[in-house]
C-alpha cells in the first residue's frame, strides 16, 4: 500500500475546513419541541409536487395560516413580557409543567454501576416571574410527590403568589393533564371571587410551539446537573442556585428526606368541587 502524503489536522481545524469548504452539509440539530400540525402540513406540501397548482396553493396556504396563528400568539406573549417589565403592579407568571424527574445520587464521572438498585427521584416544578426575571423551582422529593395533575399546579402557584395583585397573567403550555383542565379554571375564578386579583388572565401557547421562560430555566439546571455530583436534596438545591450567575433560579424544597414538610399541600379539588359546576 502506498502512503498518502497528507497533513494531519486537529479537530478544530477540521471543523473550520468543513464549514468553509462544505457549508451545505451539516448535522441535523436536535428538536425538542415538535409540532404535529407543522409536520403534517409539510408532508402534504412535499407530496404535492405533481399535483395541480390550485391544490399546492391550498396546502401552502394552510401551513401559512398555522404559522401566522403561532406568530400572533407568540407576539402576544412577548408583549405581555415587555409590559410586565415596565410595571410592578401587574404580575405575569409562567407555569412550567413538571419536567423529567432528577435522579440522585448522581455522579457524572460514575466509573461503574451504582450501589442503589433504583435511584431516588426528585420532581422539578417551576413558576417564573418574567418581569424580574426569577423562577422559583420547587424540588419535590418522591416521598412528597402527590401527583402531576392540577393539584401540583394550584398548590405551588398559590405558594408563589402570596400577596394580592392588580392584574395577573398566567402563561401555560398545553399540558392538559396539568394546567389545561377544569380545576385550574375553577381556581382562577376562585382567586378573582375572593378579590385577590382585580383581573386574572390564563393564556395557553399553541401546541408544539410552547417554548418559554421556564424551559430556559430548566435547561440551565439540567446543564449544571450533568457536570455536578449530587447525593442529597440539599445538593440538588445548591445546583439550582448555582445554575445562573445572576440568581434567576431560586430553589425551594417541598420536603426533606426524613419526611419533614416545608411546603404544605392542600386538597383544592375537594375544596372547589362543591362551589362550581363542571365546564362543558
Amino acid at each position: 500500500m502506498t502512503t498518502l502524503e497528507a497533513c494531519v489536522v486537529g479537530l478544530s481545524s477540521f471543523r473550520n475546513l468543513w464549514r468553509n469548504l462544505l457549508p451545505h452539509i451539516s448535522s441535523n440539530k436536535p428538536s425538542t419541541d415538535l409540532c404535529w400540525q407543522c409536520q403534517r402540513n409539510n408532508y402534504q406540501v412535499f407530496r404535492s409536487a405533481n399535483l395541480l397548482e390550485v391544490v399546492k396553493s391550498a396546502k401552502l396556504k394552510k401551513q401559512e395560516q398555522h404559522l401566522l396563528l403561532v406568530q400572533s400568539e407568540r407576539s402576544v406573549y412577548q408583549k405581555m413580557v415587555a409590559d410586565c417589565k415596565t410595571t410592578c403592579q401587574e404580575l405575569q407568571l409562567s407555569l412550567g409543567a413538571p419536567t423529567e424527574p432528577v435522579h440522585y445520587p448522581s455522579d457524572p464521572m460514575q466509573p461503574g454501576p451504582i450501589y442503589f438498585l433504583t435511584p431516588r427521584k426528585c420532581d422539578l416544578f417551576g413558576v417564573c416571574c418574567e418581569g424580574i426575571p426569577q423562577e422559583v423551582n420547587y424540588l419535590i422529593d418522591e416521598g412528597m410527590s402527590s401527583s402531576k395533575g392540577s393539584s401540583t399546579v394550584i398548590n405551588y402557584s398559590t405558594c408563589t403568589i402570596s400577596s394580592p395583585t392588580t392584574e395577573l397573567d398566567l402563561n401555560c403550555d398545553n399540558c392538559s393533564g396539568q394546567n389545561k383542565n377544569t380545576f385550574v379554571l375553577w381556581y382562577c375564578a376562585w382567586q378573582t371571587m375572593h378579590k385577590l386579583h382585580h383581573s386574572l388572565d390564563l393564556h395557553f401557547l399553541i401546541t408544539g410551539h410552547t417554548k418559554f421562560a421556564p424551559d430556559w430555566c430548566f435547561g440551565l439546571i439540567k446543564q449544571r446537573l450533568r457536570k455536578t455530583r449530587v447525593n442529597t436534596l440539599s445538593e440538588i438545591a445548591d445546583v439550582v442556585k448555582d445554575s445562573t450567575v445572576t440568581g434567576v433560579n431560586i430553589p425551594q424544597l417541598v420536603g426533606l428526606e426524613e419526611g419533614t414538610v416545608l411546603v404544605e399541600s392542600y386538597g383544592w379539588q375537594q375544596h372547589l368541587t362543591p362551589y362550581f359546576r363542571p365546564l362543558p
